[in-house]
């Protein structure tokens, strides 16, 4: 599948080469909104695997630890920063927002998050209002 999604973006890539300059810009917003949305689903993941490590009854440096093999398995351009990671740990044990969520809770709330191109979207600056 990933290999289907990878030639559909190769295919549009070369087809918006002589696209007009609205149709470049919307396929430059596509590219935007897929890659925050994969930005989004790391970040849940990284928070649901902190989850798990804590819940399971393991100290923060475990869950870095932990966290930072999985994510080495990741493309380069996929993988959050050691800082990113240190902060969703640390959010994960000591916030009281987040104590309370589970691996579930994040996995389910990734979906929700992260899985509606929507959420991404921001308004075009090039128009104007109404008047």
């Amino acid at each position: 599948m990933k290999a289907f999604v990878v030639g559909i973006t190769a295919a549009l890539a070369l087809s918006s080469i002589s696209a007009p300059a609205a149709a470049q810009s919307s396929f430059e917003d596509q590219q935007r909104i897929q890659r925050a949305m994969e930005d989004c689903r790391i970040a849940y993941g990284v928070y649901a695997q902190a989850a798990m490590v804590r819940d399971a009854g393991g100290n923060p440096q475990d869950a870095l630890r932990y966290i930072l093999q999985l994510v080495s398995k990741n493309p380069e351009d996929q993988r959050p920063t050691e800082k990113m990671i240190k902060d969703v740990v640390n959010r994960a044990y000591f916030d009281e927002q987040f104590v309370r969520l589970s691996q579930d809770d994040f996995f389910s709330s990734s979906d929700a998050e992260c899985g509606h191109a929507r959420n991404f979207a921001q308004p075009n600056h090039k128009l104007k209002p109404l008047k």
